[in-house]
């Protein structure tokens, strides 16, 4: 049976040697002694004295390989699913949870939107606030939708100002929103509130009708 084995230094010139007995020559050398791993071995040579090294301390070049190896693969897992089985995957799904996206947008930006409309699905599809009162909202003219959007979040209206954005750019609806004064609820989703921007509420206006219009005269004139 092999004991493991331990070198222990110390200075010749404190003890004696303990294989021999006899005093060392010279007190700068230093008495190397192979002891087992025995409670005798730490009673002769105290850990204060002596330097420790074991014959099993360094790491094997399959510890090494595996310590580097595993987050190499994880990094590699993470983006094999974010480039191809998501990209693949997420199209159907936001298609069908927020319809087709526009036409005008090129192959990056639908993969990118579509990501991010994966990744904020369930705050684009719950309401703020489902018991929420009726505020005003105005939107002036020339606004900007990351504009828009970010007073809707901080007035409670929507969730995440980047998430609204996302889909009203993948939508195509950023550049159909309207300026004018809405009456919008937090009660309502983003997609909804989305909607509603669309249409808002008609101003004051005088409307004339001259004797003897017909009805499509009369719709006609209307203001739209």
């Amino acid at each position: 049976m092999s004991w493991p084995r331990r070198l222990f230094y110390r200075p010749i010139s404190t003890h004696k040697s303990v294989v021999s007995g006899q005093s060392p020559p010279h007190s700068d050398h230093l008495d190397i002694i192979k002891l087992p791993l025995t409670a005798t071995a730490h009673c002769l040579l105290p850990t204060a004295y002596c330097s420790v090294f074991t014959d099993n301390m360094k790491p094997s070049r399959s510890r090494y390989c595996a310590i580097f190896l595993l987050p190499l693969i994880a990094a590699l897992g993470l983006l094999f699913f974010y480039l191809v089985i998501l990209p693949v995957s997420a199209p159907g799904r936001i298609t069908a949870a927020f319809g087709p996206p526009s036409p005008n947008l090129n192959l990056f930006e639908r993969i990118g939107l579509t990501l991010q409309l994966y990744r904020y699905s369930d705050q684009l599809t719950n309401p703020a606030n489902p018991f929420g009162d009726l505020a005003s909202f105005q939107i002036v003219l020339g606004e900007s939708p990351v504009a828009v959007s970010a007073r809707l979040e901080e007035q409670g209206l929507i969730q995440n100002a980047d998430a609204f954005r996302a889909y009203l750019i993948y939508s195509g609806l950023d550049t159909q929103i309207q300026a004018g004064e809405y009456t919008l609820s937090p009660a309502l989703d983003s997609l909804e509130i989305a909607q509603a921007l669309l249409d808002p509420n008609p101003a004051a206006a005088t409307l004339v009708i001259l004797a003897g219009w017909r009805i499509e005269e009369v719709g006609a004139a209307m203001p739209t």
